[in-house]
């Protein structure tokens, strides 16, 4: 059981995260170490990664495997665009020889943060996943994204800028989020909204 909030606005991104390994058959936490957030500093783009999803099996870690694809293909080189690509086809290949039912490798990542654009820095968003339904826009509603019961076999990602509204910012709520908890989210979206310090 674990979650990761994202608050992305064009002058902040804030990323907060609490994990529990869980056994899958019994919800017993195993442990309460884990990497769910990863800031990467480069050239071309600044930005943090979160995650949430299968966390361990068979050998695989999630949170170092994360890491080691970012380190290996030197992400502090590349713009978000590539890193997108290149993570979306490295998890659907790692993902599909892990030992898991399909309900059990469900997993997503989020990304936000800066890249230059023209050397200016500009705002983005990204999310990697196989556990997600995305739902375009219909009419003047925004897109959305619900979750999937099983994991897809293969993981797709989706990348937004910001539109041209007074207070632009997206809010990411990712994993284990009870119902209570849903609540607060409003709370924060009217915090956002006013911009705080």
């Amino acid at each position: 059981m674990s979650f990761v909030i994202t608050c992305v606005s064009p002058e902040s991104v804030v990323q907060v995260s609490d994990t529990r390994i869980s056994a899958l058959s019994t919800r017993k936490v195993i442990s309460e170490g884990q990497r769910k957030s990863i800031v990467v500093m480069g050239s071309q783009a600044h930005f943090v990664l979160g995650w949430a999803g299968l966390a361990t099996c068979a050998g695989h870690n999630t949170g170092e495997w994360i890491y080691r694809q970012l380190y290996g293909m030197n992400a502090v080189d590349l713009p978000p665009d590539r890193i997108a690509s290149e993570l979306t086809g490295l998890a659907t290949k790692c993902f599909a020889t892990l030992p898991m039912s399909p309900r059990d490798k469900r997993c997503h990542f989020v990304l936000g943060g800066w890249h230059k654009d023209s050397g200016v820095p500009k705002p983005f968003t990204c999310v990697i996943y196989n556990d997600l339904i995305f739902q375009p826009p219909k009419g003047n509603s925004l897109a959305t994204f619900m979750y999937a019961f099983e994991a897809a076999p293969s993981f797709m990602y989706s990348t937004a800028s910001f539109m041209p509204v007074k207070n632009p910012f997206y809010v990411f709520p990712i994993g284990d989020i009870s119902a209570r908890a849903r609540a607060h989210f409003s709370g924060l979206k009217s915090m956002m909204k006013k911009r705080p310090g």
